[in-house]
């Protein structure tokens, strides 16, 4: 009897879910695109009637534009990427993707944690542990 009561909250909280990656994603493609946009005004050639108002802007202003069009544009495209990964395996949290990318490759890209690390006191320590071992190559 309480079954369905919780399979409607699963179905409703699974709507939810969806409604904000599509929020997410909608949100994450229209910066990309004004991103694009901006660049692409940014890379156009100047009419001779603005370079009154180009004159104004030193050349920190426009690296200041450029770093933020830059930004802008990495940080909705690895949104994007992101988005587009969340997607296509339909996980919902990083436990989940770790599940899902052991069952797909196994344990084959798994860093080994060997003992092979080594901790130093000082900076002398390892110019003389890194000389050591170039000496005995």
């Amino acid at each position: 009897m309480n079954e369905p009561a919780v399979q409607r909250h699963e179905k409703e909280k699974s709507r939810w879910i969806t409604a904000i990656k599509i929020a997410c994603t909608a949100t994450t493609a229209t910066f990309f695109g004004l991103g694009i946009r901006a660049a692409f005004r940014q890379a156009r050639p100047v009419e001779p009637t603005d370079l009154t108002r180009f004159k104004v802007m030193s050349g920190v202003g426009f690296a200041s534009k450029a770093l933020g069009i830059a930004t802008l544009l990495t940080v909705s495209g690895y949104g994007l990427f992101v988005m587009g990964i969340v997607t296509f395996m339909d996980v919902n949290t990083p436990s989940q993707f770790g599940t899902k990318m052991k069952d797909v490759f196994g344990d084959r890209l798994r860093i080994s944690k060997g003992n092979s690390i080594q901790t130093y006191e000082s900076l002398s320590e390892l110019f003389e542990a890194v000389g050591k071992k170039e000496n005995d190559k």
